[in-house]
Formats: C-alpha cells, sequence, structure tokens
C-alpha cells in the first residue's frame, strides 16, 4: 500500500473551504442567492449551478474530514493488526481531541471580553462555560455551542468509537465485509457511515483489494461525476435549484436529496482521487502539505477571528469586497495563531496522548 501523506493535504484544502463558507455566511450570504437581477446575479447563478459553488460549501469537506478520520484511525490496525492498539488508541481520543478544544475556548472566551470592550458588544461567557463547553458539550452535545464549528466533534468522538469497535470485534473475522456492508446500511441516514466506509477502504487496501481504476480516463470521469454531486446546492433561503441539477432531485424532501448526493458523491471523489495519480501529487505539494498540518488548529480557530472581524461588517457596505477583505482578515489571523498552537497545543495534545495510553494500557 502506497504511503498517504496526499491525505494530509486533502485534509487541509477542505478544511480551508470550511473557512470560507462560514465567512461567505457571515460577511455576505447573499453572495449565495441565486434570485439577484444584473450582471453580479448573473455570475452568482453561474457559481451556484455549477461545482464552482465549492468553493463556499463546507458540507461536502465535512463528509471528506469523516472519511479521512474512519480511513487515518483504522490504518495502524489494519496495517499490524494488533488489538492492543485500539485500546490505546480509545484511550487517547477523548483527550487528544479536547485539550486543543479547550485551549480554543480560552482564546474564544477573550475575544469575547475585547470584543465586549472595544465594540461594546454584549457576548456572555463564563470561565464555566469555557470548562463545560470544552469538556462536556462540545464532545456530548446537550447544549448551544459558542463555537458553532464544533458541531462535528461529536461525531468525530463517537464515530472514532465506533471505528475502534468494529475493528476490535470483526477486524480480523473472515466475513468482515459482510459485517461492516450492514452496518453501513443500517448507518445510512446518519453520518456514521461515512466512518465506516473510511474504515472499509483502508481494510480493502490492507487486504490487497484494489480500488482504482487503471484506466486513467476512468478516473477523470469519476471524479467529474462526484464534483457535480457533491456541489448539489445546499437547501438555503434565497438559493433555488437550477442548472443540471434541478434533474437530480432523488426525492421530493430537499434536504434529503442533498445528505444523500453528498454522501455518496463523497464517497466517489475519495476513491477518484486515489486512483489518479496526479491527484495523488498534487495534495503532496508543500502548501497543501502545510495547510494539512495545521488544518485541525485552523478549524477550531477560525470561529472567535469571525466573531471579533463581524465588528467590522456594519463600518463597510456588505459587498464582494468587504466579504473578500474580512475573510482576508479572518484567514490571516487564524493561520498565524494556528502554527504556534499546532506547535505547541496540538503537539503537546498528541504527546500528552501517548503518554496518558502507555500509562492506562
Amino acid at each position: 500500500m502506497q504511503k498517504i501523506t496526499h491525505l494530509e493535504g486533502l485534509r487541509g484544502l477542505c478544511c480551508f473551504i470550511v473557512v470560507f463558507d462560514h465567512c461567505v455566511t457571515a460577511f455576505n450570504s447573499a453572495f449565495r442567492h441565486t434570485n439577484v437581477s444584473g450582471i453580479g446575479g448573473e455570475i452568482q447563478r453561474i457559481i451556484a449551478w455549477s461545482p464552482l459553488n465549492l468553493i463556499y460549501s463546507g458540507i461536502p469537506s465535512v463528509y471528506i474530514f469523516f472519511i479521512l478520520s474512519g480511513f487515518v484511525l483504522s490504518h495502524k490496525f489494519n496495517k499490524q493488526k494488533d488489538i492492543s492498539i485500539l485500546t490505546s488508541a480509545s484511550i487517547k481520543r477523548y483527550p487528544r481531541l479536547i485539550i486543543p478544544i479547550f485551549f480554543a475556548m480560552v482564546i474564544l472566551y477573550l475575544i469575547y471580553q475585547v470584543s465586549n470592550y472595544t465594540f461594546d458588544t454584549s457576548f456572555q461567557m463564563t470561565i464555566k462555560d469555557v470548562f463545560m463547553q470544552s469538556f462536556v458539550y462540545v464532545p456530548f452535545g446537550g447544549e448551544r455551542l459558542e463555537n458553532g464549528a464544533m458541531w462535528t466533534i461529536t461525531y468525530e468522538l463517537f464515530g472514532s468509537f465506533l471505528v475502534f469497535a468494529l475493528l476490535a470485534i470483526f477486524g480480523n473475522f473472515r466475513y468482515k465485509y459482510i459485517v461492516y456492508l450492514i452496518c453501513f446500511i443500517f448507518t445510512l441516514d446518519t453520518y456514521y457511515c461515512i466512518f465506516i466506509f473510511g474504515m472499509t477502504v483502508n481494510s480493502l487496501l490492507h487486504d490487497n483489494y484494489s480500488i482504482t481504476f487503471r484506466k486513467k480516463s476512468l478516473s477523470i470521469i469519476l471524479i467529474i461525476s462526484s464534483l457535480i454531486l457533491i456541489s448539489f446546492p445546499y437547501p438555503r433561503t434565497g438559493t433555488e435549484i437550477g442548472g443540471i441539477y434541478q434533474y437530480m432531485m432523488l426525492f421530493s424532501d430537499h434536504n434529503k436529496t442533498y445528505q444523500y448526493l453528498i454522501k455518496f458523491g463523497s464517497m466517489a471523489l475519495f476513491i477518484g482521487l486515489f486512483s489518479l495519480q496526479k491527484s495523488i501529487s498534487f495534495f503532496n505539494k508543500r502548501p497543501l502539505q502545510f495547510m494539512g498540518k495545521i488544518s485541525f488548529s485552523v478549524y477550531i480557530l477560525h470561529v472567535p477571528f469571525l466573531i471579533f472581524f463581524l465588528n467590522f461588517k456594519h463600518v463597510v457596505p456588505t459587498t464582494f469586497i468587504s466579504m473578500i477583505a474580512l475573510s482576508s482578515m479572518v484567514y490571516f489571523m487564524t493561520i498565524i495563531t494556528a502554527i504556534y498552537f499546532e506547535k505547541f497545543v496540538d503537539n503537546g495534545s498528541v504527546k500528552y496522548s501517548n503518554i496518558l495510553a502507555k500509562k492506562i494500557a
């Protein structure tokens, strides 16, 4: 099996797309609208009704995150077939996720205080909230999240344990793929089927099954088709279905159609990217590897800076230029902070989690 460093680049690109999705929503949500007149409206419709809308569509990237988690978390076990690997991974998972989240929540708390003092906003968050959000609500749910992007962490945590459990019970079972398929079908209406898919792909690769296409043309067709599927417009106010997408309504329920198309499109894209050597080389490029390296830090840190720069939204007219300017500020502050956050906090959580696992396991 080839090295999987390119997945880091894929994760990085997906993370930065999610950030731009949130910036568009915060600074100029009308940029997605399809009922705008004039040349600007025509351009917006071209973007909205084509795969170009992926530049501001974060949900497909989240699906890719979940596939990557299932794939990467199962990699070491599938390679060595040692149950102790799963025990150690299970012990590490909670602190590995929560320690960086706690410090990101502290940063959000500080930004709230600065915003309240400087811009006379009325954000209400206590030290107790920092702890409750970090250690309870983010991983287990139950309350409104101050950092809305962290809704994925609950799925990351429970999806991880689902992967570990399936591998522990069936990882060495002769008919494990039948079990994986049954579990996939039973969880099809949830995000957890995506974790199972990623885990299954990794298992297939380690068992020397080919999941790629030998013909380059077939890989390209699969990638193009998957990009069309995952760019199906998200159900939003002001965004209508047009172009090729009006012929892709599988169900009368727009949201249900969206979820299924994005789900299967993301899986197809993952396979397609594995099949095309040029895509692997692309994601192995240094800028994308750097983006992947800081991606988790960027993901959990961008919302605090977005909230801070929202204070400037009412100072300037809501235009495409102002959206890009404010988004650039969010990216800049997030990336600079994420570089040091990744070095001192994220890496620290990995080291601490490893030490904890060695002591307990």
